[in-house]
């Protein structure tokens, strides 16, 4: 075994010797319950505290005390010694209580320990805790067993029963409680036993005990066989022997430790055994004169030592060992012989006891040493100096509570095993572990073992820093072993730890291997590694391994990254092709139409067209394909995607699996829109005319055969027939019109520029001009119209002025081509509404050369009807406009001129007699008014005018000749008495006052028309309410003298 420093050892004060006793005899300790139990004289045991101190002392006996058995579940004790014939007596002390007649503890039971009436020795003494059992060994290898509840003291005398005669000295007694073989059973009680020569156990649980031979042919010395602690997980029998360590259950011999001395006694501290040994010769010789005890906490104490007396009894031990069978380690080594010459008898140990936390030992010469454990840190800090790591990761890990090692050892060699390392946040431990590991790895590393060096780095994942591992091996020669450690950081346990660079750096060092395929192919086939899929795929196209890029993306449904390296990396745009309508749902197919079609286009025009054309006219459901947790399996040919990536921080789980039967989500069916496709056919009109005109055809029914006049048209300017469709199918229509249109614009025009394909030309402007009159199409008439002109194609720019009754537009190309006949037609067609057209065509025929005008004259005469009949014009504008022209004789607008001075002449009579009948009215009015301010007034009516009675006093008569009662006028109570005369002059007439009221509002309305003569938002509005007559408005506005004149 290893040899570490564990445990410190100081001198320390024996307990004094009460002033009645005597110092004979060796000073036997036991402990528990946080006391410590020793024999301070031959029949005397004292009670010592934590500081050393006696605090009690009793006699036990009447001679000395052989044994001393200190139960830990109470704060009883059991004492063997000689009564004064010298028969042994077994005693159970209550230290709870003292017995004031005898100043000891109270007595609860003495039980006489004799064979058929012989004495002889006791050597070993067991109890339960419970203390329903207790077992005396004898000399003469009888085993006495008392059952029974012998803690009371109120039972009757209880009886003991010989349950095993060995023939031999009994050397070791243990009882140990283990679950009966029938889990449903009561707990089973063994006795264990040992002699020189065999292991016995004897089954007392109940009253017909059976006592088997554990091992006949080896036992243990006196005080070298003893139970394991109690409440150890390991319910054994722990023999020393000269050649090892031996661990006996009810299955027989178990766990072996080969520790080879002359045992003299064993014992427990917390999980260390304590071995007392003999020293041998060479122990002897290559101790003398050097520190046997050492500690990096205290300095070193030192025992002075004797060479080896071959005259001294061989009876007691020098040497004390203690081991952790845990780790497989000598936590300390001493050897305790304080003989000082030649000659004299040496002394030995004589008792341990453990308390606590210490470990204590006495010697023959009544001196007292204890032992404390040395903290965890400075015990590692001493391992790390020894470079011993492996055996500090054993220390840390050793399980508390047990004294046997771990079933598989912690210290694991192998990167497959890493896992077996704790990796919990709640194991106190753990960052120990971590920071082990590293300082192993250290080690090693700074050694050149980068193998070993990188099997401890992986036991450091998810506490260390992983640069701090790649930042030492990033170099040529070592990429294999880095390549081993970011496999470890990819996998399922530590995929948190990963990030994309992670993964670059992995692949990267894949293609720096020689067998990078190999490599590549088994790290992408494993399903306990987790990587971001995308990161992986990236870097093996820039690495140039397309294939594997390829099979990656494939596997995870990645279809745009598939296609990608099958389109840019393999050129395979066949391949391409066929997975797209083979292995994609119609939504996933559209996306990658829009994005990788251009490409495809180009390199398989025929084929893509007729792909295009089954995706822009086939009814497809809308699907979704399972993604998400919940469709997870284990059984189908692609592995799960990007559901989980959230969570893992991108990296996706390879051994998980998905399903890829896409599930039907309810709704209405859809189809791809063709104008979301046009985009592919750049630099490639004929065939996007093509496309473009087979989706027309199968998925609106539109097909452009036959001369465009055969299209009709209403009288409002709408097709006839016209179906509807939904908004969407609508606005897809007309953007599938409007680049038709320009399509074919386009090829007309590049037509034009080459003789040769002048036929085409006028094909394509046919086939635009088609869809422009196609009764079902729908289109931007602004943007055709732009669209035409830019292209300078006049048929369908004319189809469009008249679509968009643009007529003024018509009549200036006709004007500027001087086709006056197509300037009169226009006119005639769409004067009616446009009248001005009417006016601008007298312009056109007024600037006429001389040469021309003749021809044109019967034009003339037609126009200048027109604009007589509709009033456009007045008969000094036409004079003015065709004085312009000198070929304008008086002639051709001599029925013109006559008729309307005709009309002028008859509406200046009209306009004479009406001022003559306001200008007789107008002096009327003077007269009358004159009369009135002037002459007198005859009242002659004799009826009231408002109740059509006799006219009596009081009575009123106005100037207008109506006269009223005045109780008719009044608004009071009708008596009159309370009107006056001044009451009297504000009272209005009945019959007149309403007009009255009308010419009053009329004038406070022009009054208040002039003080909103400035709001001229007002007068603004006004003429826009009546665009048809505004002259009326301006005319009303002077009428009312608003403007200020």
């Amino acid at each position: 075994m290893d040899k570490a420093v564990a445990l410190t050892c100081v001198p320390v004060a024996a307990p004094p010797i009460p002033d009645s006793a005597v110092a004979d005899g060796p000073l036997l300790l036991c402990a528990g319950r946080g006391s410590l139990f020793a024999t301070v004289s031959a029949d005397r045991v004292a009670i010592i505290n934590r500081a050393l101190e006696a605090v009690f002392s009793w006699t036990p006996h009447h001679s000395h005390v052989a044994h001393i058995l200190c139960l830990r579940s109470e704060n009883r004790i059991l004492t063997v010694g000689d009564d004064s014939n010298g028969i042994p007596q077994l005693r159970i002390w209550n230290l709870d209580k003292i017995d004031k007649s005898t100043n000891a503890p109270l007595l609860i039971r003495t039980i006489t320990v004799q064979v058929n009436n012989r004495v002889f020795p006791v050597t070993a003494v067991a109890a339960l805790e419970s203390l329903t059992q207790i077992a005396v060994g004898l000399e003469n290898g009888v085993v006495l067993l008392v059952r029974g509840d012998v803690g009371n003291p109120s039972r009757q005398q209880l009886k003991m029963k010989a349950v095993c005669e060995a023939g031999q000295v009994i050397t070791g007694l243990g009882f140990k409680e283990q679950q009966s073989p029938k889990t449903e059973g009561p707990m089973q009680t063994l006795l264990y036993i040992t002699t020189p020569s065999s292991v016995l156990m004897c089954d007392s649980t109940s009253s017909k005990e059976i006592l088997t031979t554990i091992d006949e042919r080896y036992g243990a010395e006196l005080s070298c066989g003893i139970p394991t602690p109690f409440r150890d997980p390991c319910a054994a029998m722990v023999t020393a022997r000269n050649d090892g360590i031996y661990f006996y259950d009810a299955n027989g011999r178990g766990s072996c430790f080969m520790i080879e001395s002359e045992k003299t006694m064993i014992s427990w501290f917390r999980n260390y055994l304590v071995v007392v040994s003999r020293p041998s010769m060479q122990t002897s010789v290559s101790t003398l004169g050097r520190k046997s005890v050492t500690s990096p906490k205290t300095s070193s104490f030192s025992i002075k030592k004797t060479e080896v007396d071959e005259a001294d009894e061989p009876g007691l031990g020098t040497v004390l060992t203690v081991y952790d069978l845990r780790c497989k380690f000598i936590a300390f080594h001493g050897v305790f012989d304080t003989g000082v010459a030649k000659g004299k008898r040496s002394s030995g140990i004589v008792s341990v006891a453990s308390e606590w936390d210490e470990l204590f030992v006495t010697t023959a010469d009544r001196k007292m040493y204890r032992l404390e454990e040395i903290d965890m840190t400075l015990r590692l800090e001493y391992l790390f100096s020894k470079n011993m790591y492996t055996l500090a990761l054993a220390v840390v890990n050793a399980p508390e509570g047990s004294v046997l090692p771990l079933p598989v050892s912690s210290s694991i060699s192998g990167a497959a095993n890493i896992d077996r390392l704790p990796n919990s946040a709640e194991s106190d431990t753990l960052p120990l572990q971590i920071e082990i590991h590293r300082r192993h790895g250290d080690y090693l590393y700074s050694t050149g073992e980068f193998a070993p060096a990188m099997t401890q780095y992986l036991h450091t994942l998810s506490h260390l820093e992983p640069s701090y591992v790649i930042r030492k091996y990033l170099s040529a020669n070592l990429t294999p072993l880095l390549a081993t450690f970011l496999e470890t950081l990819h996998t399922h346990t530590y995929m948190h730890l990963a990030t994309h660079d992670h993964t670059t750096l992995l692949i990267n060092c894949y293609t720096k291997m020689p067998n990078a395929h190999a490599l590549l192919d088994a790290f992408l086939a494993r399903t306990d590694v987790a990587f971001d899929v995308e990161t992986v795929v990236a870097v093996c196209r820039g690495a140039g391994f397309a294939s594997h890029a390829a099979n990656l993306a494939r596997r995870f449904g990645m279809h745009e990254a598939y296609l990608d390296v099958v389109i840019e990396d393999l050129k395979d745009y066949s391949h391409a092709v066929g997975y797209m309508v083979d292995g994609l749902s119609p939504a996933t197919m559209e996306a990658c139409l829009r994005r990788y079609g251009g490409v495809l286009v180009r390199e398989m025009a025929s084929e893509m067209s007729d792909l295009l054309v089954v995706v822009c006219t086939t009814t497809r459901e809308d699907t979704e394909e399972d993604e998400i947790g919940d469709a997870l399996t284990s059984g189908d040919d692609m592995t799960a995607s990007m559901a989980a990536t959230v969570e893992n921080g991108g990296m996706i789980l390879m051994g998980q699996r998905r399903k890829t039967n896409p599930k039907i989500i309810s709704g209405p069916q859809t189809i791809p829109f063709p104008e979301d496709f046009v985009h592919l056919f750049v630099d490639m009109d004929e065939c996007c005319v093509t496309f473009l005109e087979r989706v027309l055809e199968i998925r609106w029914g539109i097909v452009f055969s036959g001369p465009a006049d055969s299209y009709v048209e209403r009288d409002d300017g709408t097709h006839a027939g016209r179906r509807t469709f939904s908004e969407r199918e609508e606005a897809s229509l007309l953007a599938v019109c409007n680049t038709l249109i320009e399509l074919n614009l386009s090829l007309g025009t590049a037509a034009v520029s080459s003789d040769h394909m002048s036929a085409t030309a006028g094909e394509h402007r046919s086939k635009a001009l088609r869809v422009l009159r196609h009764p079902e199409s729908r289109y931007d008439a602004d943007h055709a119209l732009i669209l035409c002109q830019i292209h300078q194609y006049q048929a369908g720019a004319l189809y469009l002025y008249e679509k968009m009754r643009i007529y003024a537009d018509i009549l200036d190309y006709y004007m500027k081509n001087d086709q006056y006949k197509f300037v009169l037609d226009t006119c005639v067609k769409f004067g009616e509404n446009d009248p001005s057209l009417w006016t601008k065509s007298l312009l056109y025929f007024a600037e006429r050369n001389n040469s021309s005008f003749a021809s044109s004259e019967s034009e003339l005469v037609q126009i200048l009807d027109e604009i007589d009949k509709r009033n456009l014009m007045s008969p000094l504008q036409v004079v003015q406009v065709l004085s312009q022209n000198q070929s304008v004789t008086i002639g051709a607008v001599r029925k013109y001129l006559t008729r309307k001075f005709d009309a002028e002449k008859k509406s200046a009579s009209e306009s004479a007699r009406v001022v003559k009948s306001l200008q007789q009215e107008t002096a009327a009015m003077k007269q009358r008014l004159q009369e009135l301010q002037t002459g007198p007034i005859v009242f002659q009516s004799s009826k009231c005018a408002a109740c059509s009675q006799s006219l009596d006093l009081p009575s009123i008569h106005f100037m207008c000749k109506h006269s009223y009662h005045l109780r008719c006028l009044d608004d009071g109570d009708g008596s009159g008495a309370e009107i006056i005369e001044a009451d009297a002059r504000n009272r209005e007439c009945l019959v007149c006052s309403p007009e009255h009221r009308m010419v009053e509002n009329i004038a406070r309305a022009q009054i208040d028309s002039r003080a909103n003569a400035t709001q001229h938002d007002v007068f603004l509005k006004k003429l826009d309410s009546r665009k048809g007559d505004r002259f009326s408005v301006v005319a009303d506005y002077f009428g009312k003298n608003l403007f200020g004149v």
